[in-house]
């Protein structure tokens, strides 16, 4: 196939988003890595997607990031009813406690929501 061909396919704007399957990646992965052009198209179309994103972006209301951070503040402990099952009875009852969190993880959940 012809490289200019091959970039206008559209497989380089599939790979910026991250919905091109992961033989078809791959194989990108390998012409980037032996063709400049074709990197340079990959790195405008990733610039691209992210510069739209910014455009589009839309602003959270302020009060929204108090709601999910005291939404992300988990109790030391919590009590969870499992659901009976053949071998357990209607006792079974676990306490789950939380994953520890590190100091980011409350940026990374707002980040991901966002």
């Amino acid at each position: 196939m012809d490289l200019k061909t091959y970039i206008s396919s559209g497989i380089i704007e599939q790979y910026a988003l991250g919905t091109l399957s992961q033989e078809e990646a791959s194989i990108l992965e390998c012409v980037m890595v032996n063709n400049s052009e074709v990197q340079e198209a990959v790195m405008l179309a990733q610039k691209t997607i992210e510069d739209l994103g910014q455009a589009q972006r839309i602003s959270p209301a302020a009060h929204l990031k108090q709601k999910i951070a005291s939404q992300l503040t988990f109790d030391d402990t919590r009590e969870v009813q499992l659901a009976p099952t053949a071998d357990k009875t209607e006792e079974s009852k676990g306490v789950v406690k939380p994953i520890q969190k590190s100091e980011n993880s409350n940026l990374w959940a707002i980040a991901a929501s966002l």
